[in-house]
């Protein structure tokens, strides 16, 4: 999709850099995805409508958190750019 937009991962040292070159040439479950403006909003108004998880799971997954496990040994982040 050569008119998409361009994500960005932080190199050595924190500086940003495009993702480009670690994305799949589709979209996956781990990332690479690309939808259109209006696929977007009805997505968004159908998972905050309730219609696609019920309440207790749409806030989790709305809720931007922060967490590790130790079984896991993993950590999410939501990290916004200005």
């Amino acid at each position: 999709m050569s008119s998409g937009s361009v994500g960005y991962i932080r190199a050595d040292g924190g500086a940003l850099r495009p993702n480009t070159a670690t994305l799949p040439p589709r979209g996956t479950s781990a990332g690479g995805g690309y939808s259109t403006v209006e696929d977007l909003l009805r997505f968004s108004k159908a998972l905050l409508g309730r219609k696609l998880l019920n309440a207790e799971y749409t806030e989790l997954v709305t809720t931007a958190t922060m967490s590790r496990t130790a079984s896991a040994g993993s950590a999410t982040a939501v990290e916004l750019l200005e």
